[in-house]
């Protein structure tokens, strides 16, 4: 199973930027960061989409994908910043595992990656989306690389779980194919 994750520069797909995306699948030895911005002259961060195609075969390749608020959040961002077809999106979708959007349609509940890994005994995150903002607004990439790597290892982590602990509930699972039972 691959991991992905976007960072960008605020919550809207049409109007905000991806700055950095990181794939990872530890069994297939798979860890890459790729940067989908820079500061221009005048310090402002502006689009660079050169390795949007190699990033995007690593979501086609994978047999299966998982992230954390992918179904909702990452993959409009694919569609408009980064120029994935309606036919990737859609196969990607049939191959994601995204805990937190089963969770939400499933039991209405919604939670934090952070409460997520808390609960279920897991390394937690390093930082926010808030701090990634401010390591691309100030061209930090090496930290807002690691930043995001972080956060994708710890997705695939808590993803790979027999028994995911759903936060916010009385002792209900999710196990790896999305199905819910009582602890």
């Amino acid at each position: 199973m691959l991991a992905f994750d976007l960072e960008t520069t605020g919550t809207e797909p049409t109007r905000d930027l991806v700055t950095c995306a990181a794939v990872y699948d530890r069994a297939a030895g798979i860890e890459r960061v790729f940067f989908f911005a820079r500061l221009d002259e005048c310090g402002e961060l502006v689009p660079v989409l050169d390795d949007a195609g190699a990033f995007m075969r690593y979501l086609d390749d994978a047999d299966r994908i998982c992230a954390f608020n992918g179904a909702r959040f990452d993959l409009p961002f694919l569609r408009h910043q980064l120029g994935a077809s309606r036919e990737q999106l859609a196969t990607w979708r049939g191959k994601l595992h995204d805990v937190y959007e089963g969770c939400r349609l499933a039991l209405c509940v919604s939670f934090s990656l952070k409460e997520l890994l808390e609960l279920n005994g897991l390394p937690g995150k390093t930082g926010s989306g808030m701090d990634a903002i401010e390591l691309a607004r100030r061209g930090e990439w090496d930290r807002l690389g690691e930043y995001c790597l972080n956060d994708t290892r710890v997705t695939h982590a808590v993803s790979s779980l027999d028994r995911i602990l759903v936060p916010r509930t009385r002792g209900v699972c999710m196990d790896s194919l999305g199905n819910f039972t009582a602890s």
